[in-house]
């Protein structure tokens, strides 16, 4: 969440959790694991774990186009993944 305090996105995270378990709603999230893992083996543990097709999409889509910006002290320097 560009722009936010990681205390900004624990708390806003707390009252989504409170607000689903106040109404005994079920409430998924997903946490983006780290770049070095091959996607090819996060889509192969998700089927053979049987995450639902509809959640495979929504986490595909959290890795289309996406840029990974290092900063060094001799300059910037950008990879696409």
């Amino acid at each position: 969440m560009p722009g936010r305090l990681t205390t900004e996105v624990v708390h806003l995270i707390r009252r989504l959790m409170e607000f689903y378990r106040d109404r005994k709603r079920d409430f998924h999230m997903v946490e983006k694991p780290y770049d070095r893992t091959p996607r090819e083996v996060l889509w192969r543990c998700f089927e053979e774990k049987g995450v639902p097709i509809a959640y495979m999409r929504v986490i595909k889509n959290m890795y289309d186009g996406v840029r990974t910006r290092v900063r060094t002290l001799v300059g910037i320097r950008m990879t696409f993944l």
